[in-house]
C-alpha cells in the first residue's frame, strides 16, 4: 500500500508535476556535466536487464561517482548500444530513418573512422563488383598492369593487402553511399 493516500488520478497529477520539474530544471538550471551524463545514461539504459551491471553504480551511488567513472560508464554504454544498421536491413515502418542512423552519427561524433580496420581483405573485396574495385585501385594510385583484362577473382587477389588506406565509406556518408 502507498505511503501517501492519493487516488490513481492524483498519482498521475503528481507524476505530471514532477515531469514538468525535470523539464524546467534541465532547461533553466545550472546542471553539471556529470549530472547531464548520468541522466542520459539513466534514460538510455535504466531498467534494461542487459545493462544492469552498468546501471548499478548509477542507481546505488550516483552522487559519489567521480567524473572519470562517469565517463567510463558513458563510454561502455556507447560501446554496447551504438549499432550501425545497413540500409537494406531498415525494414520497419515504425522506425524513422533518423533512428536507424544513430549509430552512424555516434561514429561520426567519436571520429570512429580512424578505428576502421583494413578493408582490402579477401572477404571484403568479394563484396564489391570488379568495376568498383578498378576505380578504387585507381583512386588509391595503384596501377595494376593488365587489370582491364583480369577476371574479378584475379583483380581481387591483386588488391588483397594492396590498398591499406582504402575505405569505401565512412560514418559521415554511409547511408548516402549505400542507398
Amino acid at each position: 500500500m502507498s505511503k501517501i493516500p492519493v487516488t490513481k488520478a492524483g498519482q498521475s497529477v503528481l507524476a505530471n508535476i514532477m515531469t514538468q520539474a525535470i523539464q524546467t530544471t534541465a532547461m533553466q538550471e545550472d546542471i553539471s556535466r556529470d549530472q547531464i551524463i548520468l541522466s542520459l545514461i539513466t534514460l538510455l539504459i535504466g531498467g534494461s536487464p542487459l545493462d544492469r551491471d552498468l546501471f548499478f553504480p548509477v542507481a546505488t551511488h550516483a552522487d559519489k561517482l567521480e567524473t572519470a567513472e562517469i565517463d567510463d560508464l558513458a563510454l561502455q554504454v556507447i560501446s554496447r548500444r551504438a549499432r550501425v544498421v545497413a540500409p537494406g536491413k531498415r525494414t520497419s515502418a515504425c522506425v524513422s530513418e533518423d533512428s536507424y542512423r544513430i549509430g552512424e552519427r555516434v561514429g561520426q561524433i567519436l571520429g570512429a573512422d580512424v578505428s576502421i580496420g583494413r578493408m582490402d581483405t579477401a572477404k571484403l573485396l568479394e563484396l564489391f563488383p570488379r568495376a568498383f574495385l578498378l576505380a578504387a585501385a585507381e583512386s588509391e594510385g595503384l596501377h595494376i598492369p593488365g587489370s582491364n583484362k583480369m577476371t574479378a577473382f584475379d583483380l581481387r587477389n591483386q588488391l588483397h593487402d594492396a590498398l591499406p588506406n582504402w575505405r569505401p565509406t565512412s560514418f559521415a556518408t554511409f547511408t548516402e553511399d549505400l542507398s
